[in-house]
């Protein structure tokens, strides 16, 4: 992992401050987040290309495919105006390149394993221009103030920081810098919160990190208030913080707000990561291991609760280790108004091939909530009724708010283990449906979603003038009789 990536792009007067952009005259809300377009974590690997990736994870979330932090970071460094043979660059150079020039998609011009290729064909430069960035403003640091702002206008926000050899190595909490200097880091913000508390600080902004999902949460940082006002005390002027750009697409982003009459529930996938290093898979069947059965059903659970107007947060969106107290610690820090813990059983028989949800104690909210999810889960699997159950699990005893552990089958029951590999949306849309009921909200099932995206409607046009597909359901699951017959058409040219 290399910290020198990021260069600090000197004061110039022609920058445009956040008020040069499209900016709409209401008060700052509470919370405002552009995770729904985040498509992935970046890793930078060693390469000191962490501003392109910054830059590359914002288009990549826009534009739907991936850009190659290669070519951004060496047309850039024609530019930086830095001394001769120094790694990193500048925000500025980076996004003079995007604005003008635009970025070429990963396809064309793969970041690894040759990162230090400096060449640019005639061919990246022609597909390059179809990507391009609109405007971008530099902000004021000090505060968290224009960053949050930024995002509750829609706007990705570029952040360049001192990395400190504590807070970014051992904690996704970024709260205040400890430990030696490593370097200049080049981060993407795309959420805040200001009613986050953690320890005793609050009001927070989620950055995305370039260091793979190994780091942090899964990747992702939360950088408190107190972060970006740090400052070192025998250095004058100097800031922990000491950059950030709002950076403006052609394409108008709306971010998920969460006012007083918005819901906030907790997922919680079971268990996760790799025994190598800590993890715990859980139960496991003749084919699959617990932690991708609930991790699946959480994914599908998230876009679901969205869907039916619930703002969500996870406990883990990839395989990683998270130990209990890191979950219901973030849990209660953002103030969850519910959480819903996904398990699936398992016994040394094969026969057990029930469904359970278990709570705390009987009598609360929880056991409200758990009877009717219990009730969606009977209905959807078929399977025999458990019924609602007590334990002294950490899930549901830990947390502030009422809390639910589900128990969706036996992964030891070989039709049970087969039929949650293939049904891991159902599971989720039952569990949905049985908080909807408790929140006395009507569910809403998915809608198929016609609009094709804009980096895709050159490609559609050709495939329905080829008559190779009639263009409908862009966005949905391609069987292997349809792809059979794609090419069948493209073959006999029909």
């Amino acid at each position: 992992m290399t910290i020198s990536g990021w260069h600090e792009s000197p004061q110039d007067e022609r920058d445009f401050p956040l008020s040069a952009l499209p900016i709409e005259a209401t008060e700052k809300p509470e919370y405002a987040s552009l995770q729904k377009y985040v498509k992935e974590v970046l890793n930078q690997k060693d390469a000191p290309v962490c501003v392109a990736a910054s830059i590359c994870a914002a288009f990549q979330s826009v534009y739907g495919i991936k850009f190659s932090m290669r070519w951004l970071y060496w047309q850039a460094k024609k530019i930086d105006g830095l001394p001769p043979n120094t790694d990193g660059t500048t925000f500025r150079a980076a996004l003079q390149v995007v604005t003008k020039q635009g970025l070429c998609p990963e396809e064309f011009c793969p970041t690894f394993p040759n990162w230090k290729d400096t060449t640019s064909t005639p061919k990246m430069e022609v597909e390059a221009a179809k990507y391009k960035l609109k405007s971008y403003a530099r902000l004021t640091v000090g505060t968290l103030e224009e960053i949050e702002k930024s995002i509750s206008q829609g706007y990705f926000v570029l952040l360049g920081a001192i990395v400190d050899s504590v807070e970014w190595m051992n904690d996704e909490y970024l709260i205040k810098p400890e430990g030696a200097f490593l370097g200049g880091h080049a981060i993407l913000g795309f959420e805040y919160d200001e009613a986050m508390k953690y320890l005793t600080y609050e009001d927070f902004v989620k950055i995305l990190n370039s260091w793979g999902t190994d780091r942090g949460r899964n990747g992702y940082y939360y950088m408190a208030e107190a972060y970006a006002k740090a400052t070192q005390a025998d250095l004058a002027g100097f800031k922990f913080l000491r950059e950030a750009w709002a950076i403006e697409f052609f394409e108008k982003l709306t971010p998920e707000l969460r006012g007083d009459d918005v819901l906030l529930i907790g997922i919680d996938p079971g268990h996760g990561g790799s025994l190598k290093v800590g993890g715990d898979p859980g139960a496991i069947g003749k084919f699959s291991k617990e932690k991708d059965i609930t991790l699946a059903v959480s994914l599908h659970l998230d876009k679901a609760l969205k869907r039916n107007g619930f703002a969500t947060v996870m406990t883990r969106t990839t395989d990683k280790t998270v130990s209990l107290e890191e979950r219901t610690n973030l849990l209660n820090s953002k103030g969850v108004d519910l959480v819903v813990s996904v398990h699936v059983n398992s016994s040394t028989s094969p026969d057990p091939d029930y469904v359970s949800t278990f709570i705390y104690a009987k009598g609360g909210e929880a056991e409200k909530c758990a009877e009717l999810v219990q009730k969606e889960l009977v209905a959807v699997t078929g399977w025999e009724d458990g019924g609602v159950r007590t334990g002294n699990l950490h899930m549901v005893r830990e947390t502030k708010a009422p809390a639910i552990l589900t128990e969706a089958g036996f992964i030891s029951n070989p039709a049970q283990e087969e039929w949650l590999n293939e049904n891991p949306k159902k599971i989720a849309e039952a569990i949905c449906k049985g908080v909807c009921s408790y929140y006395g909200k009507n569910y809403k099932e998915e809608a198929k979603v016609d609009e094709c995206s804009v980096w895709a409607r050159e490609a559609r046009d050709w495939a329905k003038a080829e008559g190779i597909t009639d263009g409908t359901d862009p966005k949905g699951n391609v069987t292997r009789e349809q792809v059979w017959v794609m090419l069948y058409r493209m073959k006999e040219g029909k």
